[in-house]
């Protein structure tokens, strides 16, 4: 079997485990919210720990594919680490992703409860204001942070279309193993030079080349994962829900108005099932997923001497990923609370103060008049 020529700096040990450390780092934060007891969605500073680390991860996949691109044009990229190279991409994509999905429930909160104040107390001269201030916080966050994701997807499917038009003519090195390269997808192997293979991941491609329509694609597959999660998770965790806590739930919105009992659901279910159990466990198995790809595939090639040596590159970047750490054993050791409030994380990074009701108030209806 033709042994791949070796290539750390582009998917040696070194390399990815910088970057599995980097995507699963906002599950260490929330697994200690969780033990704190604190809310997921709403907490600002579990938040902006999220940010902050898909912000990194996001800026090391885009060098990365940056670098090799660079590095096919001047020297040459076996086929085999360009795919390695991409998964490691696809991966960090999902990580950014969960942030993004994190703003926007923020900041559909913080309309959902600006809104219905505006309806409650008839406010309707302050109407135009307070949508301004809406769209300010999109607009400096959510819409900057689907720019940042729509650039990297674009990179990601450039670079993916030149690997896979024709992955015997890219691999331009003399002792070329495309042939007998393969790629792993649950549990079977699939040859690069597969015309069916090819034929898939350029459609693929070929959609995150498209700005808009490359996030709608990563959206879809999130929310597959979504709904079967709901169902295959959260429908049994129903199931087993002890009739006490059932009918201690019937009883506290037994005196809840018609026009507040959906809202108090939403927010319930909101911050017990999407926030605490399905949205990050939809994102770990995605991830997941991604990670054991990676792995076997490079089991299921023949690589040659050297690709799991550690250059000082590679163990400076292991240490930078290293660095967050130290922020969530500082935040763990905290004993106070977070703010939970549902626009709390707009109004920490954009310093208005924020007017919108706290998630307590929400989850305690009051009583009709």
């Amino acid at each position: 079997m033709c042994n791949i020529p070796a290539n750390p700096d582009a998917g040696g040990v070194g390399v990815r485990t910088a970057i599995y450390i980097q995507v699963l780092l906002p599950f260490l934060s929330i697994l200690v919210e969780l033990a704190r007891g604190n809310p997921l969605v709403g907490n600002v500073s579990l938040q902006t720990m999220n940010v902050r680390s898909a912000i990194s991860s996001t800026l090391t996949g885009v060098a990365l594919i940056i670098s090799a691109m660079i590095q096919h044009h001047l020297y040459g990229l076996d086929v085999f680490h360009a795919l390695i190279v991409l998964n490691l991409c696809w991966l960090v994509v999902f990580g950014a992703f969960m942030a993004t999905i994190n703003l926007a429930i923020e900041f559909g909160m913080k309309a959902i409860f600006t809104f219905e104040k505006l309806i409650d107390t008839g406010a309707i001269s302050t109407t135009k204001p307070k949508i301004r201030g809406l769209l300010s916080d999109l607009e400096s966050l959510s819409v900057l942070w689907a720019w940042i994701l729509i650039v990297d997807l674009i990179l990601i499917g450039v670079f993916g279309r030149m690997v896979m038009l024709d992955p015997m003519s890219y691999d331009t090195s003399l002792d070329s193993c495309t042939s007998t390269t393969v790629f792993w997808i649950m549990g079977y192997t699939h040859s690069v030079t597969s015309h069916s293979f090819r034929k898939a991941l350029l459609i693929i491609y070929t959609w995150l080349l498209v700005p808009g329509v490359n996030v709608s694609l990563i959206s879809f597959f999130w929310s597959f994962f979504a709904a079967s999660a709901c169902y295959f998770i959260g429908y049994p965790l129903a199931q087993i829900l002890p009739s006490r806590l059932k009918a201690a739930m019937r009883a506290s919105t037994s005196h809840v108005p018609r026009n507040e009992f959906l809202r108090y659901h939403l927010v319930r279910l909101r911050n017990k099932m999407a926030g605490d159990i399905i949205f990050p466990l939809t994102f770990a198995i995605i991830k997941g997923i991604i990670i054991l790809t990676t792995e076997k595939t490079i089991q299921a090639n023949s690589i040659g001497p050297g690709e799991n040596v550690w250059s000082l590159g590679q163990t400076f970047a292991v240490l930078v990923s290293l660095l967050p750490i130290t922020s969530i054993l500082q935040q763990a050791a905290k004993n106070e609370k977070p703010d939970a409030s549902p626009g709390a994380l707009s109004g920490a990074l954009s310093g208005a103060p924020s007017d919108a009701q706290p998630d307590d108030a929400v989850a305690t209806p009051p009583h009709p008049e």
